[in-house]
């Protein structure tokens, strides 16, 4: 899992301080999680963050592998979740793909439009 609250403060324009006083966590608290390096996070902090933000959990935390019900996790390459983060809107249809156990050659075929549409 990967904590996007970077971009999420750089999108806007909020800084470290500017965020400790509209949330009340501590300055360390927001740094670790700006730099995506928290050992826990508590659920308070998690909604205190997405009010603050005006966003949802989704966008502020994305899942870089997911666990199928076979126990199996699969890595989603780092292109889509490059695109992904550029393109939130994008984020419900590529969550679908992977609920529906998505092989890796619809992930390769995924990743080889992203790179035309990109490209």
């Amino acid at each position: 899992m990967h904590c996007d609250l970077s971009t999420m403060m750089g999108r806007r324009r909020c800084t470290i301080e500017d965020l400790h006083k509209k949330t009340g966590l501590s300055r360390n608290t927001i740094s670790n999680l700006y730099h995506d390096k928290p050992a826990r996070i508590d659920y308070d902090t998690i909604e205190k963050l997405c009010d603050a933000l005006e966003c949802s959990i989704s966008e502020l935390f994305i899942l870089d592998k997911v666990k199928r019900e076979d126990s199996h996790a699969v890595e989603i390459p780092s292109d889509i979740v490059n695109y992904v983060r550029r393109n939130p809107s994008t984020l419900k249809a590529v969550r679908a793909a992977m609920d529906s156990s998505a092989d890796d050659a619809f992930w390769s075929d995924l990743s080889e439009r992203i790179e035309k549409k990109d490209g």
